[in-house]
């Protein structure tokens, strides 16, 4: 059963949604959820919580209705089924619409960062988004099936393999973390020396099972005891996405940009002078995109 909402040290009203092979830890902010009132779901990445959120929060709580959750590898939130199953990207994308229907929350923005904005994307891909997503706002982090292709584009052509190769460099991490062993020992050192306003905990070794069981060569197998997760992805959305292209971030290039709108037809860009943290470290500014993009897909 989910549990009921109580007041949280982090401030914000907490409560713990069960989700499909995981306990999600859930915050509600601003104003109470209910007609006239945009409710705003906001994503958060790699090695964050919903702790990253809080400067932006401060600045949109009084006009919004915000909901901030752990993803299940993260913060107070916990899988309960061994393996990396259920980190699958499906998964990620039903606790999303777990996380909407737990709040009796119709339909909403979401707003994401990083790992965030990766299983953002796979949500506004999903069929239930047509009727649950009113609009979205990415940064720094590419949609799976999108960077697959965007990379086999680059790589295949002359003229763009400098981008697909500057793209590997700054992505280096992701193919660290399929060693054994050695990135749970070097990961919270490397972390550690990452801008935050708050400390992650165990967050960086937990998160390395988003990259082992989405990203590479792995064989995931789900087992017995986890149900078959219920997201249906399809290749396009409608959902409106403004896609903010940080131009100082080290891991996520702008070239990923390119293509995007080929199957994201209702998609604007906006190019900000900031780092792949840029929500954190100019929030003000960051809040600013964000009010005037979901007042115009209201």
């Amino acid at each position: 059963m989910n549990g009921e909402p109580k007041e949280s040290p982090v401030s914000g009203r907490r409560r713990i949604v069960s989700a499909n092979g995981a306990k999600l830890a859930v915050f509600e902010y601003g104003l109470a959820a209910g007609p006239g009132v945009d409710t705003v779901v906001m994503l958060h990445g790699y090695p964050d919580d919903h702790r990253m959120w809080r400067p932006v929060i401060e600045q949109l709580a009084g006009d919004f209705h915000i909901v901030a959750y752990d993803t299940r590898n993260a913060g107070e939130s916990w899988v309960d089924t061994a393996g990396l199953a259920p980190f699958r990207i499906r998964y990620l994308v039903d606790d999303f619409y777990t996380v909407l229907e737990a709040l009796d929350v119709p339909k909403a923005h979401i707003v994401a960062h990083d790992w965030g904005s990766v299983q953002a994307w796979a949500v506004v891909r999903d069929e239930r988004a047509e009727a649950a997503v009113a609009s979205m706002l990415s940064a720094s982090g590419p949609d799976t099936a999108h960077l697959k292709r965007w990379y086999r584009d680059r790589l295949s052509r002359f003229a763009t393999v400098p981008q697909g190769l500057n793209q590997l460099l700054k992505s280096w991490y992701i193919w660290m973390f399929q060693l054994p062993k050695l990135p749970e020992l070097a990961v919270p050192k490397i972390i550690s020396r990452l801008p935050a306003d708050y400390d992650r905990g165990n967050n960086a070794v937990r998160g390395i099972a988003l990259y082992r069981a989405n990203v590479g060569i792995r064989n995931v197998r789900r087992p017995a005891g986890l149900a078959p997760a219920g997201a249906v992805l399809r290749k396009r959305t409608e959902v409106p996405v403004l896609l903010a292209n940080a131009q100082r971030d080290k891991y996520v290039s702008p070239d990923l940009a390119e293509g995007v709108s080929a199957w994201a037809p209702a998609l604007e860009q906006l190019t900000v002078p900031g780092g792949h943290w840029w929500p954190a470290q100019d929030p003000e500014a960051f809040a600013a995109v964000a009010a005037d993009w979901i007042g115009r897909n209201r």
